[in-house]
């Protein structure tokens, strides 16, 4: 009864990073901020890296996205920030779609699901360009690969 059950005693409480679910070694993510009019003017996705604070503000300074609460620690935290592209109306937005990264081979690989509205919608006619500043736990400095909930690349793989 045990080994039934340490698995899941294992998922439920949580671990310090790396940690080991089952066979899949993640790290934790959580989401810093999010908008929708993050001055990406390209159709195509983005993803931008920064692993210093000053890294961070020009994200920040970048996009004008805010952020509430504390400032993030880059001893502690790697800035990932997803850009959806820009976008012909409102209704687009990114949402992180778990609380962990997962490393496949030798890259972190963390998901996103990004929502479009209906076709049958009524949207403004203004352009948007939806994006999401995630922080991931450093763990190991090794690529991170961001995908759509299809698994497509939003990009390709940054150091």
């Amino acid at each position: 009864m045990i080994l039934l059950t340490l698995p899941f005693w294992i998922t439920a409480t949580g671990c310090r990073a790396p940690c080991i679910q089952g066979s899949m070694e993640v790290a934790a993510v959580r989401v810093l901020a999010a908008g929708t009019h993050c001055g990406h003017d390209d159709p195509a996705p983005r993803v931008r890296m920064a692993d210093t604070l000053a890294d961070l503000e020009r994200l920040l300074a970048d996009t004008g996205l805010g952020l509430a609460g504390s400032q993030p620690d880059p001893a502690r935290e790697r800035f990932i920030l997803v850009h959806q592209g820009l976008r012909p109306t409102l209704g687009y937005r990114l949402e992180l779609a778990g609380d962990h990264a997962r490393l496949e081979g030798e890259t972190w690989v963390i998901r996103v699901i990004h929502h479009e509205p209906p076709p049958d919608a009524v949207t403004a006619q203004a352009l948007s360009s939806p994006c999401l500043l995630l922080g991931m736990e450093r763990t190991q400095d090794r690529p991170v690969r961001v995908e759509d909930q299809d698994g497509n690349p939003m990009h390709g793989p940054s150091k």
